[in-house]
């Protein structure tokens, strides 16, 4: 029976959870940093998880959708949308 007026007691994990935070903020900032690559074009040295093939890919899908939006910027009819996905799956 707990005494009335009286607090239960609280568990204390000392400083694991400190540990545990600061190991995750140590090896991301490692990940971070081991993903550096110069970029080709201008020079400048970024810090990016993508091939040079992953990021063509990745402009061009933009560019695509870009395109798509200037032209209907009301969002593009259900056909469209129905024939992408459809031409997608097959390269």
């Amino acid at each position: 029976m707990i005494p009335t007026g009286s607090r239960p007691e609280r568990r204390r994990f000392g400083g694991g959870r400190l540990v545990i935070a600061a190991i995750v903020a140590i090896v991301s900032i490692m990940t971070y940093y081991s993903q550096r690559a110069p970029n080709p074009v201008t020079g400048e040295v970024q810090h990016v998880d993508l091939s040079p093939e992953q990021e063509v890919a990745l402009g061009l899908q933009e560019r695509i959708q870009a395109a798509i939006a200037e032209t209907f910027p009301h969002g593009a009819p259900e056909e469209l949308v129905a024939l992408g996905q459809r031409a997608g799956r097959f390269p």
